[in-house]
């Protein structure tokens, strides 16, 4: 639970998230010295004069002091956001899986960003774009960006399952070897309704046929679904990144992700599809005839909310906060039963698609007015955290600059199970 916050400005924006280690998945490797950080939380300042990947908190004290902004969610008699934004991180900042003819990007930086036949090619990645908000933070585009998880997906095909099916296709690829994986896969169940909807598949119903990491210049593929499928089968590409060293960050420039054209899903005796992707107009995210189109797993979900501390079990003697303070339980089925209290709600575990929670609440930007490059960051927290647990928080920063967000500045993760 947070309480009363005093956040940083230039147009800073300041965050809180709360988030389980399961999943660090997502960031298989540690990108910044603050991230591979998991202790318990003690006070720290901000170092404006340091860039951002060298920032971390450190614990010191300030001699004197200008209020930026305060904020206490409370206002008569109730809670109050006071310009404080939730946001759920599961949800990807855009659908990148699309049609392009790769026109003005003169081949990417290493000559992958081509079609790979005719005029045009699925593409699983970002072109440069200083209008949209999301995009114009990343350093090193045409490429992609940090935790991506795109799928550009076949419709639901009845098959006899005495059938083996072949999936021709043309690709190429560019992705952090070792960390950031293209796929093709495929799923199959006992209906084409229970292949419909992304959110019915569990990440073990989907099968690996081929995957692609480092680099691979154009090549013809020719994958195998066996037979003894259920009979009903649907295939995908996908493009998994995990939450560091990518276009975003600029830490691994790429023409990334992947490529592919002129796909046949076909058996021994039939074909049951042909694309080559003229037909479309650049940006499509759907072929014309809706055999294949970008699909998205539903997010996790936003748990974040205010909640008068009097309703929210507090288990310090010392002190009990009855204003209004954050949490990440609105919504949530679990309840704290296991510590007593069946009454209060807790923070949600993993879900039916394998998802976790992660989660923040941003404070609106704050302009820096006075002087000194060292701006404090403090808020109250209540923690009931204990390590075994997995479930961490932890505070990020980051600047504006001429209406468009820099890349964000993160701490250590904490937890803590004093219950104070």
């Amino acid at each position: 639970m947070i309480r009363k916050c005093i956040v940083i400005g230039i147009l800073f924006t300041a965050v809180l998230q709360v988030v389980t280690l399961a999943d660090a998945r997502r960031a298989r490797k540690w990108t910044q010295p603050d991230d591979i950080l998991i202790e318990v939380e003690t006070p720290g300042v901000l170092d404006l004069d340091l860039p951002s990947e060298h920032q971390r908190m450190k614990a010191t004290a300030q001699a004197d002091t200008f209020v930026l902004a305060y904020w206490t969610f409370d206002w008569g008699g109730g809670c109050v956001e006071e310009g404080w934004t939730t946001s759920d991180l599961s949800e990807q900042p855009g659908a990148f899986f699309h049609i392009d003819d790769f026109a003005g990007l003169g081949g990417g930086s290493y000559g992958y960003l081509e079609p790979l036949e005719g005029s045009q090619s699925a593409w699983c990645g970002a072109r440069p774009d200083a209008a949209s908000p999301i995009l114009c933070g990343y350093a090193t585009l045409p490429g992609y960006g940090n935790d991506w998880d795109q799928s550009f997906c076949f419709k639901c095909i009845d098959v006899p399952d005495t059938e083996k099916i072949y999936i021709d296709y043309l690709v190429s690829w560019n992705s952090e070897s070792g960390w950031d994986y293209s796929y093709t896969e495929y799923a199959t169940k006992g209906t084409c309704d229970s292949l419909s909807n992304l959110d019915f598949l569990r990440p073990e119903d989907w099968i690996h046929l081929a995957s692609f990491d480092g680099t691979g210049m154009k090549q013809l593929r020719t994958d195998t679904i066996p037979a003894g499928h259920a009979g009903f089968l649907t295939v995908r590409f996908r493009f998994d990144s995990d939450g560091g060293w990518s276009d975003e960050d600029g830490l691994y420039d790429t023409d990334g992700a992947i490529v592919v054209d002129s796909i046949t899903v076909r058996s021994e005796t039939a074909t049951y599809d042909f694309e080559d992707f003229e037909d479309e107009s650049p940006g499509d995210i759907a072929t014309t005839d809706g055999d294949w189109r970008y699909r998205a797993q539903s997010d996790y979900g936003d748990y974040a909310a205010l909640f008068p501390g009097v309703t929210q079990v507090q288990e310090d003697p010392c002190k009990f906060d009855f204003s209004c303070l954050w949490t990440f339980i609105n919504g949530s089925m679990e309840t704290y039963a296991c510590g007593g209290f069946p009454g209060q709600l807790a923070v949600p575990n993993e879900n039916e698609r394998g998802q976790y929670i992660w989660n923040e609440i941003w404070s609106p930007p704050v302009a820096l007015t006075g002087t000194g490059s060292t701006v404090e960051l403090a808020f109250d927290v209540y923690r009931d955290l204990p390590l075994k647990n997995l479930v961490f928080y932890k505070r990020r920063v980051r600047q504006w600059i001429g209406g468009f967000p820099g890349r964000w500045s993160s701490t250590a993760s904490y937890y803590g199970s004093a219950r104070d």
